[in-house]
Formats: structure tokens, C-alpha cells, sequence
């Protein structure tokens, strides 16, 4: 009876002790309500089904992934925009990040678009590098292919050069587009 006694007193102690120890506030993850937010199943979606078609490379730090496309064109006589999806899974979060083939004339700094449709032009710019920015620097781009506009790229010496024209680089950035929109989709 008396060890049942000290039983008793030691689970209430031990009780007591862990319901008075602070619960760390601060999530790792993302906030649901983002718009990158990427939630189990789309990962595993992701990861298991689509992960296949894309090169994967760990980022410098712990729980980031890179996918490239492996399907990309690797033509250097056309500029080429060549998306990477960055998967943040630590956070669950996901954003697209920019890149580019090595275009001979090159690209300039910033990274600028033109979209011409029926004689009105519209400026796609990459202001800065932050991954939200350069995410919806791709879904402003991919907006402007939906409308049938004719895109020009900025090369570095300042002219403009078509892009996203050749059947191949269009399937390939929608894809990709397509890819990334299916994981950050709400359900």
C-alpha cells in the first residue's frame, strides 16, 4: 500500500512538472494561410510522383531542396528562362527560384521582360532576389504566355531578344509552373 502511496505522489510530481514547463511558441513552419506554404500531402505528391522528372540537389542548409527540370533545353543560341523549384520542406514552403541558360549575349541586371500583346507592352522586372519575388516573377510571366503576349528578354548589352518562342522552353517552364503550382495548391 505504501509503495502505491509514493507511486501515486511521484506521478502527480512528474505531472505537475511537465505541466508547468514553457511550450516553445515559435513554429518552425510556415503559416498554413501562406501562399507557399506546401502541406504533407503535396510533398509527398510531389516527392513521389513529379520528383522523378527533376535533377535534385541539397541546398546549403538543412531541409532545402533544389529541383531542376531534366527535360530543360540546354540550347545556348536563345535565351531560355529555366525555373528551379526550391523546396523549403523544414518550413514547408515552397518558391520558384530564377534561372537562366548560358545565353551568349547574356542576360541583364535586373532581369527584365517585355510582354507585347496587341500593341500594348507591359514591364516584368526581378527587383530583388528574395524567393517570393522571383516566384511571382515567374507567375507574372507565366500570366503573360496564358494571354498569348510575345515575351522579349533584356540581354545585357541592353537589346531585346524573344523568349519562351520554341514549343520546348514553352513545355518546359509550364511544367515546371504547372509542377509547382500543384504543390503550393489549396485544398
Amino acid at each position: 500500500m505504501k509503495d502505491k502511496f509514493i507511486f501515486l505522489i511521484l506521478n502527480a510530481a512528474c505531472f505537475c512538472l511537465t505541466m508547468s514547463c514553457d511550450i516553445p511558441t515559435e513554429s518552425t513552419q510556415s503559416n498554413p494561410s501562406s501562399f507557399y506554404y506546401v502541406d504533407d500531402a503535396d510533398h509527398l505528391y510531389f516527392k513521389n510522383m513529379r520528383a522523378y522528372y527533376y535533377e535534385n540537389e541539397k541546398g546549403p542548409g538543412e531541409g532545402i531542396d533544389y529541383y531542376k527540370f531534366r527535360k530543360m533545353p540546354k540550347a545556348k543560341d536563345r535565351p531560355i528562362l529555366q525555373p528551379t523549384i526550391t523546396d523549403y520542406w523544414i518550413k514547408d514552403e515552397a518558391y520558384l527560384t530564377v534561372g537562366t541558360n548560358d545565353y551568349q549575349a547574356g542576360f541583364a541586371d535586373p532581369l527584365t521582360i517585355l510582354a507585347v500583346q496587341a500593341g500594348d507592352t507591359s514591364t516584368i522586372a526581378l527587383a530583388n532576389q528574395r524567393p517570393q519575388t522571383q516566384t511571382d516573377f515567374h507567375l507574372a510571366v507565366r500570366k503573360a504566355l496564358d494571354q498569348d503576349a510575345d515575351l522579349l528578354v533584356r540581354t545585357a548589352d541592353q537589346s531585346l531578344v524573344f523568349i519562351l518562342r520554341d514549343q520546348d522552353d514553352k513545355m518546359a517552364f509550364g511544367t515546371i509552373l504547372k509542377d509547382y503550382q500543384k504543390m503550393v495548391a489549396k485544398n
